[in-house]
């Protein structure tokens, strides 16, 4: 099928402007002229694309030199990587020595015959993807993770497939040729691989800053036309009512009634009474609980960004740029007087008011520079104590410095 034939459902947005901007949340990524459509689009859950080859910034999320020291590091670890060659994978012992480590010439050696290599979870092995990621999960409340995908042949490493969480695609190097084939069945629970996929419904080509945004399910694969190619998979993964359900679930072992055995052999009045009390019991555990609580819960309990940032008080300029290890926004109880206690990414901290106050405006920004933060901050606390909070948080891991 031509790109022409599908173009009664192809969704596309006008050519992005050059920036020169580092890119550092949704809307850096999106762009500001792109959101609300992008809005639109995840709100409804319906297939986007935007074309914005202008873009110069888009590479520098994963520059060529930075994938290399990926690799010649061991920076990966094995479980995280894959090589794929004719859509099959690569056993790990062609390519990871006795020591559990990458073998970069071994890797070369499959891109030189055409190989797609595969890094899960690169934004924990890359700052830039890490703090993009953090932002786009900040912005949606949606647990966000990303992957990269390296293709040196002109082969797909994929069969068509769909993916049980929504994705947002970056072309960062390379084009590829993108094909998508529906929605076979609405919101999966689970991926799904397809020898024969449906008919298309929409086909594009995505060269460098291009932006192709599927919903769950919807059935995609992808050739690279021009190589080698780079781009990232932001994986976006919103809570359900089946998540929900789950949550309720947890919650039922706190009353008597719903933990009290069914009584399969009592007698016929004493069961339907006893059955009357249990659909009673989960009627009013559905009143008492809501979606509000069940989300502020999944923000709190939601895992910290690993972040490490030594020596940071002598470290600190107007300039410095601050990040937080929050990926989510959550009570920091900033209105309670003195230290206090708090569960964060089930690990408990005990921060004082002045920290919690720093962590709570940075973590609102997603990045501030410590003067901007002073300023945001003027009247609550001098500039050296909030150097000492600065300092506080660092020490438990909960703010870095980002080094651009």
């Amino acid at each position: 099928m031509s790109p022409a034939a599908c173009d009664d459902v192809r969704l596309r947005e006008g050519r992005g402007a050059r920036s020169e901007m580092p890119i550092r949340t949704l809307s850096d990524l999106v762009t500001t002229a792109n959101m609300a459509a992008f809005s639109v689009a995840f709100a409804t859950k319906a297939r986007w694309h935007a074309e914005m080859p202008m873009r110069t910034d888009i590479s520098e999320l994963c520059p060529w030199p930075t994938f290399d020291a990926l690799i010649a590091t061991g920076a990966i670890p094995a479980d995280k990587f894959a090589v794929l060659l004719n859509a099959k994978s690569m056993l790990k012992s062609f390519y990871v020595d006795e020591r559990g480590q990458l073998r970069p010439d071994a890797i070369q050696a499959f891109a030189a015959q055409g190989a797609t290599l595969t890094v899960n979870n690169i934004d924990r092995f890359v700052p830039a993807i890490g703090e993009l990621a953090t932002a786009i999960e900040r912005e949606l409340c949606c647990k966000t993770g990303v992957n990269a995908y390296i293709s040196f042949g002109t082969k797909s490493a994929f069969l068509a497939h769909s993916d049980d969480h929504d994705v947002l695609i970056v072309q960062l190097q390379g084009v590829k040729h993108w094909r998508t084939y529906g929605v076979p069945e609405p919101f999966p629970t689970r991926s799904v691989h397809m020898g024969s996929p449906p008919p298309c419904e929409w086909e594009g080509r995505m060269t460098p800053g291009d932006l192709l945004y599927l919903p769950r399910g919807e059935v995609h694969a992808a050739v690279p036309e021009e190589q080698p190619s780079m781009h990232l998979t932001i994986g976006i993964a919103e809570q359900t009512g089946v998540d929900f359900i789950a949550w309720l679930a947890t919650k039922a072992k706190e009353v008597v009634a719903l933990r009290r055995d069914l009584g399969a052999t009592l007698p016929r009045e004493a069961r339907v009474a006893r059955d009357r009390e249990l659909i009673q019991s989960i009627l009013d555990l559905l009143e008492t609980a809501t979606v509000g609580e069940f989300e502020a819960l999944q923000a709190t309990q939601r895992s910290l960004r690993p972040l490490a940032s030594f020596g940071i008080a002598g470290r600190l300029t107007p300039t410095s740029r601050l990040v937080s290890a929050l990926r989510r926004e959550v009570d920091l109880m900033v209105e309670r007087e003195g230290a206090a206690q708090l569960v964060i990414g089930e690990q408990r901290f005990r921060l004082s008011l002045n920290g919690r106050l720093a962590l709570a405006n940075i973590n609102h920004l997603g990045t501030v520079s410590f003067g901007a933060l002073t300023e945001e901050l003027a009247g609550k606390m001098s500039v050296n104590d909030l150097a000492k909070a600065i300092q506080e948080l660092a020490e438990k891991s909960l703010v870095a410095i980002a080094e651009d």
